[in-house]
């Protein structure tokens, strides 16, 4: 990308792309990813292509990973503008809305991304995340079932329905989560709570 914007300057989409791979250097290594200069080369795109939705939802992206919200925000708000059906626009503005506790406006954000994408995991996994805060725990069970449906490999929403199955002292059924969470990820570490759910059940052995 480097190459093709030193040969031709103007060429938008190498921008794009190369703002991108910035950005994907965090899923490998966090110590090199550059958000500064994965935005720089989101400006410049969007200079050349103002009326691209995916290029300002990467930019309010790493607008967000560098705390500022009010870029983010400003940034996912055009890009939902520009098209009202960009389900991880909403996401992205949903966790922008959580960083600001305006937990009521997140919920209604990832409502949106879930009503346009149903199979949407991630929305509902922050769906239930904002609820299981709430207290509302048969709620952030009903949300992370229909996220482990569209991934069933889902580490995180199985963790959080085995803590809300257990404090809904659905100890069994939390049991079942934990067990399940430990054949998909042997290194995560769930015996403390699978333990205290044994306690409740009077399996002391266990």
């Amino acid at each position: 990308l480097d190459q093709a914007i030193e040969i031709k300057e103007d060429y938008a989409d190498a921008y794009l792309e190369r703002g991108k791979r910035k950005v994907d250097v965090e899923d490998v290594d966090e110590m090199r990813v550059s958000f500064r200069d994965a935005i720089t080369d989101f400006d410049v795109y969007i200079q050349m292509r103002p009326k691209n939705p995916v290029a300002f939802s990467e930019r309010g992206y790493a607008h967000r990973r560098l705390d500022h919200d009010s870029l983010a925000l400003a940034d996912y708000n055009r890009a939902i503008r520009l098209d009202a059906k960009f389900h991880e626009a909403y996401l992205g503005r949903a966790w922008v809305k959580m960083k600001m506790d305006d937990h009521e406006a997140a919920l209604k954000d990832l409502e949106k991304a879930t009503n346009i994408k149903p199979d949407y995991a991630e929305a509902w996994y922050w769906r239930g995340n904002i609820q299981y805060n709430f207290g509302e725990y048969e709620l952030v069970i009903a949300d992370l079932d229909k996220a482990l449906k569209a991934d069933p490999a889902y580490l995180d929403a199985l963790d959080l329905r085995a803590g809300a199955k257990m404090f809904s002292n659905r100890f069994a059924e939390a049991i079942e989560d934990f067990d399940r969470l430990q054949k998909l990820d042997p290194e995560f570490n769930s015996h403390f709570d699978r333990g205290k759910c044994y306690q409740s059940l009077g399996k002391h052995r266990q």
